[in-house]
């Protein structure tokens, strides 16, 4: 058996990953652990417990990782959670409940009412599991505990499906954010629910409270089993230990070093490890080193290498299942170690493809956003509406990337990254209170710094100078100071003033302009010659004004009769509108001489939902409806190839960096994207995963690579979606594949606590007047 070498030049992984916690001012005792988590294989318990009044800031979300994984999921129709609780809203709200057996007979909730002034309105909740009603009872505005009787094998092994259903909502004037008021309409608030066994006795209210008490400290063993003082982790419960990593891009092996005293039952024990390559979700089962007694020492000693290249430079977990023999017995894992290879084969990197043109010849670079447009809402993305005729003809002398994605479903926080080609962990701008700040070096900047005329023609106030996001542009047009209202939105009037700019452009230096768009974004109201998948014989109260969307939302209104329907008519109008005005201005600069040398980049801030998961419009979740953009990018002319479809994983952070590329410009210091001017002839994009978040003041937050994504609440258990084969987003897998959940999970938590955002942000100024009165155009209800 080989021997274990120390590797001076490799730093440990679980080492690497401690240093970046510690130096983002975790706690002690967290920042000295390596990411790991152990989940003990146990007999049935007694109860199984969910506290949804648990929560964390961002900064402290590694206390998630202290107690075992809560066997439930929050589906739809709950507000995020907060130290209340959560709260339900809409006619009908899901959980998922992850049971390990199948013989709890008693389902118990603490639950309130929600406040309601008038005392005559008596609160009923119903109840059903796996779509069977089990109860109606009322509940009181203080909290209480209820149970409710679990019927005989309606009870599943694994995933239940639990849903509430109300006899009224709180009217929607109580909360809200910043003197807004909040569209919801509320009905009870959750605090914690359970799973248990009444072993056929009625039990008080303050008996189903002890099960409570008692599920929140289970006697389980501890899900951190690393040893401080030897370095080791140590198990002796049979088990499972997940330890997940990124790993560098030279790296080939990991070291494994393990012990165990002499009385291990080498015969009985079970050893086994699992490697999981998190961006592309492929598995292997390496082998493990055998047993050998140590030299002049007692006990057993196994060391030897286990096989990483094939998710070298990026995430990936490694998995052991322990279950040692005798019982109790201690088995020693070192922390692993990487091993790096072939010397070349690590300083092998991907190039930024940068153009030999010289400063006369430098590129035009037009950037158009649409605000609000869903990728699959475009007839180029395979959409079965004709909905976007000119860019498709655009598309097919492009390159079109079809797995593109806001890191935010909300302008607030997207164009910053935009402009600055960096996430809200680094820019800062995530909520309301925050702009960006001329210490971040934008786009504009970079490209007027190097000659460039730069232009911007903007129509919502969240991309403005107010914002931040002007900087570095000689002329900045905030139409809505122009025209008041939805005319400022119009497309028309932004293409008339882009048309304006380029007549008169004498093509003295190379120009950067910025488009930004309102529509497809609400009120969904297209012209009339725009508005043809409306039903014209539809006479029903759904259109696509924001109280319509509001309602549907918040589930005062029913999707059916032809309502959604026609909602999603009047969008599907705004984008063949906007469509036609942004085909104008491609003509335009078609006809220009310029064209062979003009990049041309069409793309959106978010997408928007319609009840895919419960929900409207953007800015609430972090699914695809309301994430995933068009990213459709024309290059010049003699730079081949001319068209090309790619499937890579692409975020709006990539724009700074590839537009930057094409005018033979390096990105400023910090910038997280990646130039996407490179085809796949130029060998394979970099493993890559991203963080997105809502915008809530607390946020849910998501991890996408390109084949896993898992979404977590700071309560603390989530979702986990396998997108290669469920790309829908429906298929909750947390439960079954629990090991990449923890690892996708521990991860995101890391970059949280590790980012370093910069102590740069400022408080904006009072919003002017008119930018005001423009967001409240708009629907900026709450952010």
């Amino acid at each position: 058996m080989p021997t274990l070498r120390r590797f001076h030049f490799a730093l440990p992984v679980a080492s690497a990953i401690t240093m970046l916690v510690t130096l983002s001012g975790c706690s002690k005792s967290e920042s000295e652990l390596p990411l790991h988590f152990f989940l003990a294989d146990s007999a049935k318990r007694d109860v199984a417990v969910c506290e949804f009044s648990r929560h964390f800031d961002p900064q402290d979300m590694f206390r998630i990782w202290d107690k075992p994984l809560q066997p439930c999921a929050i589906n739809y129709g709950w507000t995020p959670p907060s130290v209340v609780g959560i709260t339900a809203f809409g006619k009908r709200s899901f959980l998922r409940v992850f049971a390990d057996a199948a013989d709890y007979d008693l389902l118990i909730l603490r639950v309130r009412a929600y406040p309601n002034p008038d005392p005559r309105l008596k609160q009923e909740i119903r109840v059903s599991l796996n779509g069977r009603r089990i109860g109606l009872q009322e509940i009181p505005h203080r909290w209480t505990t209820i149970g409710i009787e679990i019927p005989d094998r309606l009870l599943r092994l694994r995933s239940n499906k639990i849903a509430f259903a109300f006899s009224y909502h709180t009217p929607p004037n109580t909360l809200g954010s910043k003197g807004k008021k909040d569209h919801r309409r509320f009905a009870a608030e959750l605090s914690g629910l359970a799973l248990a066994r009444s072993n056929g006795g009625r039990l008080s209210e303050r008996d189903m409270e002890r099960i409570l008490a008692r599920g929140k400290d289970p006697s389980t063993p501890p899900v951190r089993v690393f040893n401080r003082t030897t370095g080791m982790y140590r198990v002796k419960t049979p088990g499972t230990l997940v330890l997940p990593m990124e790993i560098s891009p030279s790296s080939d092996h990991l070291a494994i070093e393990m012990s165990a005293p002499s009385d291990l039952d080498l015969s009985r024990t079970v050893l086994s490890a699992r490697v999981v390559d998190l961006d592309s979700g492929d598995e292997w089962t390496p082998s493990l080193p055998d047993w050998q007694p140590r030299k002049n020492e007692s006990g057993l000693v196994a060391s030897g290498t286990v096989p990483i290249r094939r998710c070298a430079g990026g995430p990936c977990a490694l998995i052991l299942e322990v279950r040692p023999e005798p019982a109790g017995t201690v088995v020693e894992i070192a922390r692993i170690r990487e091993v790096a290879g072939n010397k070349d084969q690590a300083q092998k990197t991907v190039a930024t493809k940068q153009a030999e043109n010289g400063d006369d010849s430098r590129p035009d670079i037009v950037l158009i956003t649409l605000d609000a447009a869903r990728a699959d809402r475009f007839s180029c993305y395979g959409y079965d509406r004709h909905t976007t005729p000119n860019i498709d003809r655009f598309a097919r002398e492009s390159l079109v990337f079809t797995n593109a994605h806001a890191l935010a479903p909300y302008t607030l926080a997207s164009v910053p990254t935009m402009v600055t080609g960096r996430s809200f962990l680094a820019h800062g701008v995530s909520r309301r209170g925050r702009k960006l700040t001329p210490e971040n070096t934008t786009r504009a900047e970079q490209l007027r710094d190097a000659g460039y005329r730069t232009i911007c023609c903007s129509t919502n106030p969240h991309n403005s100078r107010a914002s931040g996001t002007g900087q570095g542009y000689d002329e900045f047009y905030e139409l809505w100071t122009e025209k008041e209202g939805r005319a400022a939105a119009d497309p028309q009037f932004i293409t008339e003033r882009a048309l304006e700019t380029l007549a008169r452009w004498d093509d003295s230096q190379p120009l950067h302009l910025q488009l930004h768009y309102m529509p497809p974004h609400a009120p969904y109201n297209p012209a009339p010659e725009f508005d043809v998948y409306s039903d014209p014989e539809y006479d029903g109260p759904c259109d696509g004004r924001h109280q319509t969307i509001r309602a549907l939302d918040g589930g005062r209104r029913a999707p059916g009769d032809g309502c959604l329907e026609q909602l999603i008519a009047k969008y599907d109008g705004g984008l063949f509108e906007v469509d036609h005005w942004v085909g104008s201005v491609l003509e335009a600069l078609r006809a220009r001489e310029r064209w062979k040398d003009t990049v041309v980049l069409v793309t959106a801030d978010h997408g928007d939902a319609f009840l895919e998961h419960g929900r409207t419009g953007h800015n609430t979740t972090v699914f695809d409806e309301m994430l995933r953009v068009p990213f459709i990018l024309r290059l010049p002319e003699d730079d081949p190839p001319r068209n090309f479809t790619s499937d890579r994983l692409v975020t709006l952070e990539d724009i700074v960096p590839t537009l930057l590329a094409s005018a033979s410009l390096e990105p400023a210091a910090g910038v997280t994207g990646i130039d996407l001017s490179r085809t796949a002839s130029d060998g394979e994009p970099p493993a890559r995963y991203f963080i997105s978040r809502t915008a809530h003041y607390s946020p849910t937050y998501a991890l996408r690579t390109p084949r896993w994504k898992i979404i977590l609440p700071t309560t603390g258990h989530g979702l986990l979606f396998d997108l290669a084969n469920y790309p829908e987003e429906r298929r909750n897998l947390s439960f079954r594949r629990w090991p990449v959940f923890v690892a996708l999970g521990q991860l995101l938590t890391w970059k949280l606590n590790s980012s370093s955002v910069p102590d740069i942000q400022a408080p904006t100024s009072e919003i002017p007047e008119q930018n005001r009165d423009m967001l409240e155009t708009l629907g900026y209800v709450e952010q």
